[in-house]
């Protein structure tokens, strides 16, 4: 299945398990299709979507030159998806790399500042009803 521009549905799929073999994400054959899946469904929905905003836009295509574009612009979000979740696991090991004590240490200092900004809003919300109670009094 050649389109008029020399672009195969064949070449591309090859090209496709090519990419997919040679990243490694876990090691594990059976978790890394189940992330293959997860990243190919992103990856197809968000392609079928921008060539379908494409088309409504007004680009005048035929089928398999969408076919092409389609498969074109699936493999650029493949791997950029990949390099996302590459990263993921890049900070995660970076994030347990950091001592306990400093972990519970921010998560404590960010709950206590929560709690101040709530106690702070709600004592700013009853000074306002009071005062506005007080106008009303006026009047």
């Amino acid at each position: 299945m050649k389109s008029e521009k020399g672009v195969s549905i064949k070449g591309l799929t090859t090209l496709l398990i090519f990419l997919i073999s040679g990243f490694v994400i876990t090691g594990i054959s059976f978790l890394d299709g189940k992330v293959w899946e997860v990243i190919f469904g992103i990856a197809g929905s968000i392609a079928y979507a921008i060539v379908g905003i494409l088309i409504d836009v007004g680009l005048n295509l035929s089928k398999r030159d969408r076919s092409d574009l389609f498969w074109v612009i699936l493999l650029i979000l493949v791997v950029f998806i990949y390099k996302i979740y590459c990263a993921l696991v890049v900070f995660k090991l970076w994030l347990m790399s950091i001592p306990l004590w400093i972990k519970i240490l921010v998560v404590s200092a960010f709950g206590l500042a929560s709690i101040f900004v709530g106690i702070l809003k709600i004592c700013k919300s009853k000074k306002k009803k009071e005062n506005c109670d007080e106008n009303k009094q006026l009047y």
